[in-house]
């Protein structure tokens, strides 16, 4: 499990201006998954998963290329 938390922006359309005001965002939750549940109005959106802490979890990984 990840320190993870799930941000909604309201996306512009404007030239320069991609990510608006957040709409909603949800708890910031130790899990392996989050969510949040929102009514949204008609538009463009942005979701941005953020993850806290991933990179000090205490275990290692192996990676073979």
């Amino acid at each position: 499990p990840v320190d993870l938390c799930v941000l909604v922006l309201r996306s512009q359309e404007v030239p320069g201006q991609t990510v608006g005001a957040l709409v909603a965002n949800s708890r910031r939750q130790v899990r392996s998954f989050v969510g949040c549940s929102i009514m949204l109005e008609k538009g463009n959106y942005t979701l941005i998963p953020i993850g806290f802490s991933h990179w000090n979890t205490g275990k290692h990984f192996h990676l073979k290329v």
